[in-house]
């Protein structure tokens, strides 16, 4: 079930926030990870210069374009893509690693979804917002990882 439509402002998570989020993955090389509203792309970039294979959701037209812009510039477009896609319609399932910014209100229904989707071992990092009933593994200067068990 997707929440109610909303006009979420686009705030890009900051550099630092980034290489905590990466470092947070240790990633193993070739994993798929997944950026829930990837905005210009900056995540998605950062993930797959760190070895994973990395997908963006972005519903925004404009956002998804520059998204797909900058992966072009950075070289990048065999390891990274952005879709233009509502994230609450996307199948997580194929996903290792899963990066949101999301905002309070959509937090507990995005639980519900990740539980379901993702496989066991999967690991979720959430910039800045915590999820109601899920206890993060490690939190980082208010990033957060969950793993699915």
């Amino acid at each position: 079930m997707e929440p109610a439509k909303l006009d979420i402002p686009f705030v890009p998570s900051t550099a630092e926030k980034i290489r905590i989020m990466v470092k947070m993955a240790n990633l193993q090389g070739g994993e798929r990870m997944a950026d829930l509203g990837s905005g210009d792309g900056r995540v998605v970039i950062a993930f797959a210069k760190a070895g994973a294979i990395a997908q963006g959701f972005e519903a925004d037209p404009s956002r998804a374009m520059l998204g797909q812009k900058n992966i072009i510039v950075q070289g990048m477009e065999d390891v990274a893509r952005i879709s233009e896609k509502n994230f609450w319609k996307a199948d997580l399932s194929e996903f290792n690693i899963i990066t949101l910014f999301g905002i309070t209100s959509m937090m507990k229904q995005m639980e519900k979804k990740l539980k379901k989707e993702l496989k066991t071992g999967a690991k979720v990092i959430s910039n800045t917002f915590i999820f109601p009933e899920w206890e993060p593994v490690q939190v980082e200067n208010n990033v957060y990882l969950y793993v699915k068990n």
